[in-house]
């Protein structure tokens, strides 16, 4: 149940984020947009997972 509800908050904050991030962009910026958030997703959220 724990990790449910994280997957959820965690989820809920990263669509908004990528919305955002992907407004305003040329269609040629877009494949760039996306492998730099999932980068960042990767450093920033992965090794919170690894703690549990």
């Amino acid at each position: 149940m724990v990790l449910f509800v994280r997957g959820m908050g965690i989820g809920g904050l990263q669509m908004p984020m990528m919305t955002d991030i992907f407004i305003g962009l040329d269609k040629q910026d877009i494949p760039g947009a996306s492998e730099s958030f999932k980068t960042l997703v990767h450093l920033l959220v992965q090794p919170s997972s690894r703690q549990l």
